[in-house]
């Protein structure tokens, strides 16, 4: 149980932080409105000072409920962490719809097309003064908030030793993200020239992949390296696509510390390896490996969804993220303007701001559970018995990027569940997330039927249920970041839906 009141405190701690960051917001913007008489109708500023009052005192006093509870020695003992869990959930679940209302108030009084000059009231809100002709005037284009975001998600996020700042791309989704970069990059490969995917790539990006690049897909296996690298010397694919940790049931991670610079070197200037980061994060650190080149190399461009980590589990807003070094932009900025994939405004306002410690310690949590819950029940399955063939976890002796996977300080936030032969269908896919529910149900223990992943509470969902002329359904545990004691009950009530 001492485990579960450490873990208990990291969490007040980081909800503490949290708070704070929203209320500085608040604050920050009631000043404006204090001071920005000209930049709104009357009555307008007057409301909208009124509702963020009326924010910023709601967001005081729950902070000081969690500091209370942070400074009250007596709960920090063995028999209150029920309390302490349900309060966190509640002070958790209020900071998320709270996010949601901090993006719709600061964006309020802007505008999309915002005024670049006026006679008497301006129509561009907080952003008066700030406008420029063709530049941010019009927020499909780009805008003041997305530009913000993009550099503090570099500054937090994104390690560059000895490189000048990546450029950074908000965009509305992941996979609009990736339709970006696709669509940045289409014209520039040949008809004749190949694009080397990862097998296990996630399904949609597959999908995207094959509807652009007809004909011209080579797929190689992302747990042989040497193969990858023999191919991509003989190929000389215009495009390398690789997800850090795929979306798969296989959970393919690829050895990106030696694919990385070997690469670099195999591979010319007119090749660019797009590199979905979206499941290991912060944690997969591409330009550690990225050989520095002045005079040019293999380019580098980084997708990621900002919907998964990086809200904090708060699930609000939509959003994805393009990042690439400088040289390795390719028209990025124009494709996004074109196609329309920019963040909104009021999304982007949202998200929390980026902070890397307060990141890192919650996917720290989330990875440790799942390569617990992965270990756990790895052995309770490894007689044979039952409908598993085994557990999927790169931590696991039996998984194939074990050998370069199996030190790393975060291998994933999920795990896989492979059926026997005989028992992959979907239908015996539903019956066991059902026994499962039905037994978490009995004994109490909070678990989630539902997709995606980066969640403070676990959930489990038949995958690409519908993709099987892409790839086959599965079963995907999502781990999140429950308390020692509460992952141990969680185990507890997979082994007796497993028996």
């Amino acid at each position: 149980m001492e485990e579960t009141l450490a873990d208990l405190r990291e969490d007040y701690e980081r909800l503490r932080a949290l708070y704070s960051s929203a209320q500085e917001r608040v604050q920050a913007f009631s000043i404006h409105l204090d001071k920005a008489h000209g930049s709104y109708v009357k009555p307008t500023r007057v409301y909208v000072k009124s509702q963020a009052d009326g924010l910023q005192a709601i967001l005081q006093g729950i902070s000081a409920e969690v500091e209370r509870v942070l400074k009250n020695d007596a709960l920090w003992n063995v028999g209150h962490e029920e309390e302490l869990i349900q309060k966190k959930k509640e002070y958790g679940d209020l900071l998320r719809t709270f996010h949601a209302t901090l993006g719709g108030l600061l964006s309020s009084g802007n505008w999309q097309s915002p005024s670049i000059w006026h006679t008497h009231t301006a129509q561009a809100g907080n952003e008066t003064g700030k406008i420029s002709v063709s530049a941010n005037d019009y927020k499909r284009d780009m805008h003041i908030d997305e530009k913000r975001y993009g550099q503090q998600f570099v500054k937090a996020y994104v390690d560059h030793p000895l490189r000048l700042a990546p450029f950074a791309f908000p965009t509305s989704s992941g996979m609009s993200a990736v339709t970006t970069v696709l669509t940045s990059l289409h014209s520039r490969v040949a008809p004749d020239s190949v694009v080397m995917v990862g097998q296990a790539s996630y399904f949609q990006n597959k999908w995207q992949l094959e509807k652009l690049f007809p004909g011209q897909i080579h797929y190689v296996d992302e747990f042989d390296t040497e193969n990858m690298l023999l191919m991509a010397e003989k190929l000389q694919p215009s495009i390398v696509f690789l997800d850090s940790i795929c979306g798969a049931e296989s959970l393919a991670m690829p050895n990106l510390s030696v694919l990385i610079p070997k690469l670099s070197n195999l591979l010319s200037a007119e090749s660019t390896l797009v590199l979905d980061n979206t499941g290991l994060a912060s944690f997969c650190q591409p330009l550690r490996d990225l050989p520095l080149k002045p005079l040019g190399g293999m380019k580098l461009v980084v997708v990621e969804s900002l919907l998964k980590f990086h809200q904090f589990g708060f699930d609000r807003a939509g959003g994805g993220i393009i990042w690439t070094p400088v040289g390795s932009e390719q028209g990025m900025f124009e494709a996004r303007m074109h196609l329309g994939t920019i963040m909104p405004d009021a999304s982007v306002l949202a998200m929390p701001v980026p902070d890397r410690e307060l990141f890192d310690t919650r996917l720290s949590r989330i990875g440790r559970n799942a390569k617990i819950f992965a270990q756990e029940l790895d052995e309770f399955v490894g007689d044979g018995k039952g409908m598993l063939a085994r557990v999927v976890h790169p931590s696991l002796p039996s998984h194939g990027a074990y050998s370069w996977a199996k030190d790393l300080p975060f291998q994933g936030p999920f795990v896989t569940l492979s059926f026997k032969e005989e028992k992959q269908d979907v239908s015996n896919y539903d019956a066991f997330v059902s026994r499962v529910e039905k037994a978490a149900q009995a004994a109490g223990v909070d678990i989630v039927g539902g997709t995606s992943f980066g969640f403070d509470t676990t959930r489990l969902y038949v995958t690409a249920r519908y993709a099987t002329n892409i790839t086959a359904p599965f079963v995907r545990v999502s781990l999140g970041t429950e308390t020692r004691g509460e992952l141990d009950a969680l185990i507890a009530v997979f082994k007796k839906a497993l028996s």
